[in-house]
């Protein structure tokens, strides 16, 4: 069963583009029941995602429930398995990891490895206007200025410039940026460079290190390289601490991540379509 898959990305101007990495649409024709599901790799960041299709399927507690209609999704530590119920249609907005805390108001550790009803933020009324005029909104453009504008009334006139400085340097490095490193080139303390990733990231310094480290490693492996490569080039120990990263973030192992990469219609369309350092391939 051929899927027919419709993809549309933006990246906002103006004020939004200090704190929306990019949107993206996403529309495809009925699921088939025989693809397998494609497992979501964590990425650093915290998530909006607007429903406007059939339920999209999430597998938790080792069962599959649906995820709500608007919900946030919070930094991950872990991959996570989804799969379409039917049509699918959804505008997912990916904030720069030191965005949703701040956008939302609150520390974002609390929503880690979580994904939230909006409802439960802002409120029913909140999530039923935004749900309802993206419905409702005439195609993929119009959906997507629909929800940047209900985040540009809700865009705090703050600066986070010392968590931005420490993401991006912990980006460039790969994920071998150390916390000592850090507090001594922003000139800050190695307590404060804790508290802006648990308040504005969402993890810790260190989980989101290895978050990028990971990440870097899965690229290698996906352009074909082995995994000795992925050791060096990636500042893993040896292929030991390799292997026993990739399965507590994956549970599988790189070789069968490499095998998976091209598994489902939905991985290797978006893995085909990253652009940033921290969006990782879909397996």
């Amino acid at each position: 069963m051929n899927v027919a898959c419709n993809y549309y990305k933006w990246s906002p101007a103006g004020a939004l583009a200090t704190w929306v990495d990019e949107v993206w649409v996403q529309e495809s024709d009925l699921a088939d029941p025989n693809t397998p599901p494609t497992m979501v790799m964590p990425n650093g960041c915290a998530e909006l995602v607007v429903n406007f299709g059939d339920p999209f399927l999430v597998h938790r507690n080792g069962r599959w429930t649906p995820d709500p209609q608007l919900s946030l999704v919070g930094p991950r530590t872990k991959a996570s398995e989804v799969r379409a119920s039917g049509k699918t249609g959804f505008v997912i907005v990916r904030f720069f990891p030191w965005a949703a805390g701040t956008l939302l108001g609150n520390t974002l550790a609390d929503l880690r490895d979580v994904t939230c009803d909006v409802a439960l933020l802002f409120g029913s009324a909140f999530r039923d206007r935004l749900t309802n005029e993206v419905s409702n909104a005439a195609d993929a453009y119009h959906k997507t200025q629909t929800v940047l504008r209900f985040l540009t009334d809700l865009m705090p006139g703050v600066n986070r410039g010392h968590t931005q400085a420490a993401v991006s340097r912990v980006v460039a490095s790969r994920g071998q940026k150390s916390v000592t490193q850090l507090a001594d080139e922003l000139g800050i303390s190695r307590r404060s460079i804790h508290r802006l990733f648990d308040r504005d990231v969402g993890l810790s310094p260190k989980q989101y290190a290895t978050t990028m480290r990971f990440q870097n490693a899965l690229h290698v492996l996906r352009n074909c390289q082995s995994s000795l490569d992925a050791i060096s080039e990636c500042g893993y120990f040896d292929q030991a601490h390799l292997i026993h990263e990739f399965r507590r973030i994956t549970g599988i192992t790189p070789n069968h991540g490499r095998i998976r990469a091209r598994a489902t219609p939905l991985s290797s369309f978006f893995s085909s379509r990253l652009s940033h350092s921290y969006n990782t391939p879909y397996l």
